[in-house]
């Protein structure tokens, strides 16, 4: 057998060194890149997580302060729709709130009361004398109060230099 000479020895050693290489990057290299970028995106779903626990703890870090909120949220949903009708104190409220935009209340006629679904609802027809900025000082007026209310109907008229609305007004009670 014959000695190999150094450029046989160079080419077998280039070659091996070829071939290592590709094995080390087919085998071993590829498979560990895919594995890292799959345990990057897993560290990435985690830490989203992560700031979402440390986001909803943030927002609510004293748990007596967040039932004092929760419990004011629902006193101001039960005041926007009660159990009862309330029928006197909305009345009340239209007269306040006509007085304090110097507004003739003319007529204040509540209709029957009828249910639809779990919720009942009353129809009020208010009659009212006044200009067009006083109408929309009453009706802003309206939408501000604590009683959710609808206005369902409005018919507006001049007479003698006087806006005459007459407003279909209906309020809610939730049972």
């Amino acid at each position: 057998m014959r000695r190999p000479k150094g450029k046989d020895v160079f080419a077998i050693v280039c070659c091996s060194c070829s071939w290592m290489l590709a094995g080390f990057y087919f085998f071993l290299h590829e498979p560990w890149q895919e594995e890292i970028s799959q345990v990057r995106s897993e560290e990435f779903e985690e830490q989203q997580k992560i700031l979402n626990v440390e986001n909803f703890m943030n927002a609510h870090r004293d748990m007596n302060e967040f039932s004092q909120e929760t419990a004011k949220h629902q006193e101001i949903a039960k005041k926007a729709m009660p159990e009862e009708l309330e029928q006197g104190e909305f009345l009340e409220f239209l007269q306040r709130l006509a007085l304090g935009k110097q507004i003739e209340l003319v007529g204040v006629v509540p209709q029957k009361e009828s249910q639809e679904r779990n919720v009942t609802v009353l129809p009020v027809q208010v009659k009212l004398k006044c200009n067009y900025f006083q109408l929309l000082d009453f009706l802003q007026g309206l939408q501000e109060g604590d009683r959710f209310m609808q206005v369902r109907n409005a018919r507006i008229h001049s007479d003698h230099g006087n806006l005459v609305c007459q407003l279909d007004l209906a309020i809610f009670a939730m049972k």
